[in-house]
């Protein structure tokens, strides 16, 4: 079907886009802790304990 490869040149570099930018996502929250707040004891009491960003 040669009317799909136009949809191909434009999808298959936006889910590349969208993985990227995801796994950039992911890397900056765990390499950056973005709020230190999160570290205080009354605040982390409200999260699981096996919720770690970092």
């Amino acid at each position: 079907m040669p009317h799909l490869s136009p949809m191909n040149w434009l999808f298959t570099p936006l889910l590349m886009i969208l993985i990227l930018s995801s796994l950039m996502i992911i890397l900056w929250w765990q390499f950056t802790p973005r709020f230190p707040m999160l570290s205080n004891k009354s605040l982390s009491s409200t999260f699981s304990p096996s919720w770690h960003w970092w």
